[in-house]
């Protein structure tokens, strides 16, 4: 992991969501790839794709060191 993701990273967990819209931001064309429904974009499945991304986010614990990484789901 990037150090600036990193850091976004470590932002969220203190609570700041413009470190959420930036981390956001960069997996956005993942979400909108992941979004096409027979090659058409459905938006209602680029919001939900957001909403877990997001909860996921904000849920993932983890050590930088050895990169254990907790139940975040």
């Amino acid at each position: 992991m990037n150090d600036e993701l990193y850091n976004s990273y470590n932002q969220v967990q203190n609570g700041d969501n413009y470190a959420l819209e930036r981390i956001l931001e960069k997996f956005k064309p993942c979400l909108i790839k992941n979004s096409l429904i027979d090659d058409k974009f459905n938006e209602d499945c680029f919001q939900e794709l957001s909403l877990k991304f997001i909860i996921c986010v904000k849920k993932l614990k983890f050590t930088f060191g050895n990169m254990t990484i907790q139940k975040y789901l």
